[in-house]
């Protein structure tokens, strides 16, 4: 599988990388999807108070979810907020600043580490 399309092979270069992304975007599918039966399943055994972002991997989890847990480093990394309203970002916490390093607000907490981007607005939304 590993070897060039034209030696016979599928042109894969790094299987383990593959799998990675294949697993990281039924990940994906869990956080933009999550109505759907696989995703209201998967909440009600491993979420029941979060999203997949924030899912734990029990010891006795299924061997499905430790995997979809191993990929969702992929999706941590590359994942970025839209402001949009700002009340699901968190002003510390959350990656949502155009920064390549940390995407994070440097400065000390001066609002509290639950304050949210809401709170830096203007009433009218702007």
């Amino acid at each position: 599988m590993c070897k060039a399309k034209c030696e016979g092979g599928m042109g894969f270069k790094d299987l383990q990388s593959f799998n990675k992304a294949l697993l990281a975007k039924q990940g994906w599918n869990l956080l933009k999807n999550p109505d759907s039966l696989l995703a209201r399943i998967w909440k009600q055994r491993y979420f029941k108070d979060g999203n997949f972002l924030n899912a734990g991997c029990p010891r006795m989890a299924s061997y499905t979810w430790k995997s979809l847990m191993w990929a969702r480093e992929v999706l941590v990394e590359g994942l970025r907020w839209r402001v949009g309203s700002g009340r699901d970002i968190l002003i510390y916490r959350d990656k949502w600043l155009p920064r390549e390093s940390t995407f994070r607000v440097f400065s000390p907490p001066v609002l509290g580490l639950n304050a949210r981007v809401s709170d830096l607005m203007a009433g009218d939304g702007i």
